[in-house]
């Protein structure tokens, strides 16, 4: 009896992260849970960063030693514009992102009023340099 409650909940949660409509945006989100520090850690984090500052403050004449805010790795950066998207199209997975030091490239299918908003989206992300814009504008044929 254990073993088929334990089994059909499994089956269940796999059917509510592998579905085809909406399993990818809920396995985005755990991730993205998953990634985000605790509590405790983001303490941790903050007096790590305290004692970086003190650290870097104490040659900050050497321009070499400090590095500005807004760099990001390029994952990160490709994270924080997927984010962005997300929050503004209703289908923010038909568009492909990938980050090279600052430079985004989308690719992908949107329609002809979202495309304006990717792109004004994408580069209100802080550290995107530039946008390579290679989107594809679906028609209302292809919509259908």
């Amino acid at each position: 009896m254990l073993l088929t409650l334990l089994l059909i909940g499994i089956g269940a949660g796999l059917m509510y992260f592998l579905d085809p409509g909406s399993g990818a945006r809920r396995r985005l989100w755990l991730r993205e849970k998953w990634a985000r520090p605790t509590k405790k850690e983001q303490a941790s984090l903050a007096g790590a960063e305290a004692s970086s500052d003190r650290v870097a403050g104490a040659g900050a004449d050497d321009i070499s030693l400090t590095v500005p805010n807004d760099v990001a790795t390029d994952d990160e950066l490709a994270r924080r514009v997927r984010l962005a998207l997300e929050r503004a199209l209703p289908q923010p997975l038909a568009v492909e992102v990938i980050a090279h030091h600052g430079l985004v490239i989308l690719s992908g299918e949107v329609s002809a009023e979202e495309q304006d908003t990717v792109l004004a989206c994408v580069r209100a992300v802080p550290g995107v340099i530039d946008v390579e814009n290679r989107v594809e504008v679906r028609t209302a044929a292809s919509n259908a």
